[in-house]
């Protein structure tokens, strides 16, 4: 016969397995990466020696004015690179190795066809550091890394202009399908004797599902505002640069396998560029862009 205390700490030890069995239960039906119900928790997942390959176009159209003449370039590229997982750091960010396959760039304007030799990049590799949501932390080995536009556009670029922020950043918190996030960004890119700072403001929203390349993928819509300004001494002259941006973006994430899949999106910018020196001039310029990237596999 049992006594009231054996009874007790009977009906406690079944109570503990009954709560852990429940628990578990959960845990089992419940994936990592969340559900529609409760939230998705959204982290890029790149395992040591996989690779991402990226597919990457834009278009870019700008308009200037100078002295009463009107001045329309026309810049397009192309890009296939490769993102290889090398494992984590200290602090779980996820080290990668971005190689870049190919790379292009040609303009027209003022009459002139234009391409750029971009031999200096192709088939160089470079690391990166990133965090699971995105943010790019670091690029070793990329300072040694540049090509050379010319003064007329854009000057000497580093490797790390075009990498800055190939990843879209991901929420901190679970969330549902119709909720939203924003994420604000600051770079600063020296071009041509110039330091250009952006400052930007993302909302971003989850609008449902869709497959991509055979891979469920969350839909997101992104609209962006924010300003451009900078200044220095380029050709002897003194330039101040200031505008206003915009953009939209509807791009897609595998949350079950942690991959950026593919982004469509179209910017606007309009500002101006003030010139003093030997010449005092302002010149009214508006840029439009086009882009996209895809996941080859």
């Amino acid at each position: 016969m049992y006594s009231k205390t054996n009874l007790k700490l009977l009906l406690s030890f079944s109570l503990v397995i009954l709560i852990l069995s429940l628990l578990l239960g959960c845990a089992a039906k419940k994936p990592f990466w969340g559900d529609e119900k409760t939230g998705f928790l959204l982290t890029y997942r790149l395992a040591p020696n996989q690779v991402w390959k990226y597919h990457s176009t834009s278009q870019e159209l700008t308009n200037m004015e100078r002295m009463g003449q009107a001045i329309e370039t026309e810049r397009n590229s192309i890009n296939d690179y490769s993102v290889t997982g090398t494992g984590t750091d200290s602090e779980n960010n996820l080290v990668a190795t971005i190689k870049i396959d190919t790379i292009g760039i040609a303009s027209t304007g003022m009459g002139r066809e234009m391409s750029f030799d971009m031999t200096p990049l192709i088939g160089k590799s470079f690391g990166m550091t990133f965090s699971p949501r995105g943010k790019e932390l670091e690029f070793p080995g990329a300072d040694t890394l540049e090509v050379d536009f010319g003064m007329m556009a854009g000057g000497k670029q580093n490797v790390k202009n075009f990498f800055r922020t190939i990843f879209p950043d991901l929420p901190a918190k679970p969330i549902k399908i119709g909720e939203s996030w924003t994420d604000h960004d600051t770079l600063t890119i020296p071009q041509s004797g110039m330091e250009i700072t952006v400052t930007t403001a993302s909302n971003n929203t989850i609008s449902g599902f869709e497959t991509i390349a055979g891979m469920e993928c969350l839909k997101i819509s992104s609209k962006a505002t924010g300003a451009m300004s900078g200044g220095g001494e380029t050709m002897g002259m003194d330039m101040t640069f200031e505008g206003d941006i915009e953009g939209n973006s509807t791009w897609y994430f595998a949350y079950k396998k942690g991959t950026y899949v593919k982004v469509e999106s179209e910017g606007f910018m309009e500002g101006t560029i003030a010139i003093s020196g030997a010449q005092n001039m302002t010149m009214p310029i508006t840029v439009e862009t086009k882009s996209e990237v895809k996941l080859l596999k």
